[in-house]
């Protein structure tokens, strides 16, 4: 049987560290630096779920009036911090969920959630 680490190169694993202000919105308002957790990529449509009942802390996006392209944000998923950020030329997005660390409810509803909407890049 092959590993799913022989798909995968170790730069594709290991991101780069989220910019700073993810970081400072996290701490503002749970008080503790969070525990990241770097799912697969997503499509634009499981993006687009997360925006319906949740709420955008920012966001970046571009506005070509009838097209919008989501570049990247932060939504507030219950207790979760969800970032994310647009792959270049892709319109599949990288997800980071931010965290107390603890794998709770809200947390495994959302990887449940997500997996009918992971891409293979």
């Amino acid at each position: 049987m092959i590993s799913m680490m022989n798909y995968l190169k170790m730069d594709d694993i290991r991101e780069k560290t989220l910019p700073d202000n993810v970081i400072d919105l996290y701490i503002k308002k749970y008080s503790n630096y969070p525990s990241i957790t770097r799912t697969r990529n997503i499509t634009y449509e499981g993006l687009k779920t997360l925006f319906e009942k949740n709420k955008r802390l920012w966001f970046d996006k571009i506005n070509l009036l009838d097209l919008i392209i989501e570049l990247e944000g932060v939504i507030e998923y219950g207790k979760l911090m969800i970032y994310y950020l647009r792959n270049k030329d892709e319109n599949v997005y990288k997800i980071f969920i931010l965290n107390e660390g603890v794998e709770d409810q809200t947390y495994s509803l959302l990887i449940t959630g997500l997996k009918k909407y992971y891409t293979f890049n």
